[in-house]
């Protein structure tokens, strides 16, 4: 195995325009995440799925991250804020296991609005501002499938729809300039509780027994 397979991976994602096909052996890189998995952090996100932070397995400039992202459940279960967001950050996203809607949405002020703003401000304890209401409107949606790629540009609203398990994307990201105004997410109002001020990490041993089975997944289909 490579000892810069994961930067190779990132350089591909870089490299690549909306819906380019990208050679990822997704399980070798799993695994290879895996054997890594001591030096990175691996936590539960509030939009329901599991983070793993690469970014200190990576030489990066200011800004830049890499992120695995893991699905296990075709409905995730987040926090209490749910899943339509946008980003403070450029993102560029390759999916390397299942498949999966992104579906661009429409944030229209509206002091009566069906949806509740709130804006995060990341830092060892997320805090939580109340920004105004709004009314969502669906403006599109892609299908994006194994081995293909897709960007949103920072501030774009949208969420995530798990179309087939278990869906596993890599992301680089740059963020906005030091000091902007950090993401929005967007409530069905009246809101019923607030977001996730610290996430629940997991153990070396749970995030390699599920980098495990998406990996062995792979093997298993194609054996049917």
């Amino acid at each position: 195995m490579s000892s810069n397979l994961l930067d190779e991976a990132v350089i591909s994602v870089q490299s690549t325009v909306d819906d380019d096909i990208i050679p990822i052996d997704a399980p070798e890189l799993l695994n290879y995440i895996s054997a890594e998995i001591d030096g990175i952090s691996v936590s539960r996100h509030p939009l329901g799925f599991i983070h793993a932070e690469l970014s200190p397995l990576l030489d990066l400039h200011e800004g830049q991250r890499v992120r695995l992202h893991v699905w296990n459940e075709f409905i995730p279960d987040g926090d209490n804020l749910g899943l339509v967001h946008d980003h403070a950050w450029n993102l560029t996203s390759a999916v390397l296991l299942g498949e999966l809607a992104d579906v661009a949405l429409e944030a229209i002020p509206d002091d009566a609005g069906s949806h509740q703003g709130t804006r995060v401000k990341y830092g060892p304890v997320n805090t939580f501002t109340l920004a105004r209401r709004y009314n969502i409107r669906e403006l599109g949606r892609r299908h994006v499938k194994a081995g293909q790629v897709y960007r949103i540009p920072s501030r774009r609203i949208h969420r995530t729809e798990v179309t087939a398990l278990p869906l596993v994307t890599l992301l680089f990201t740059q963020d906005d300039p030091p000091g902007s105004p950090g993401p929005i997410i967007f409530s069905p109002f009246p809101s019923t509780g607030g977001g996730t001020g610290v996430r629940e990490k997991l153990s070396s041993a749970e995030a390699t027994s599920l980098l495990k089975q998406a990996a062995d997944s792979v093997t298993k289909s194609e054996q049917r």
